[in-house]
């Protein structure tokens, strides 16, 4: 019984290190990216999923142009809304087609498929990160911004944003999960 013990824990005091370094790993490649956007703009194309409280789920494929004076998110799917543009500033939300602009409400601390892509970039120059950890091949980091939402980001092998969840700091619920088919800093 006792060698088993002693075994158990020399097998934790090994593995303990290692889990610290997974920790450090995560933590620099978020902050290498941290560092890239600062003051360079973001262009990223995702499937987003927007998660309703009643269980329905809506998906849209968006692209983002982020900078430092916001974000333009245009719709490229589904095709009934393609084309479709939103200009995310901070604190206000404008949707234009066709040339028409009209305002789309406070995007302060309300969140929606149009909003998530800029509040993620936000998030990634300005949240707390509360935790870091390795999975893989990804990096995934936990970053709490000023509001009630909370995001989990994962980073590939790469440090490129591969998905992000918002999940509700109320409930834990799920909000809007974001799938990246490409990410490039400009």
């Amino acid at each position: 019984m006792r060698r088993r013990f002693l075994a158990a824990l020399m097998t934790l005091l090994v593995l303990l290190p290692l889990a610290a370094c997974g920790k450090d790993e995560a933590k620099a490649a978020f902050e290498e990216l941290r560092a890239s956007m600062d003051g360079a703009s973001a262009e990223m194309t995702a499937k987003v999923t927007a998660f309703a409280a009643d269980g329905t789920q809506a998906e849209y494929t968006l692209r983002c142009v982020f900078g430092a004076q916001g974000g333009e998110v245009e719709t490229l799917a589904p095709e009934l809304i393609a084309g479709v543009k939103a200009h995310v500033g901070p604190g206000s939300a404008q949707i234009e087609y066709e040339g028409l602009m009209l305002n789309a409400g406070e995007a302060g601390n309300g969140l929606s498929p149009v909003t998530a892509l800029p509040r993620l970039c936000e998030a990634i120059c300005s949240a707390h990160v509360e935790l870091a950890w390795t999975e893989g091949g990804e990096s995934v980091v936990s970053l709490v911004p000023e509001d009630e939402t909370a995001i989990t980001l994962r980073l590939g092998e790469d440090g490129l944003p591969v998905s992000a969840e918002f999940t509700s700091g109320g409930d834990g619920r799920t909000l809007i999960l974001c799938r990246f088919e490409g990410f490039a800093l400009g």
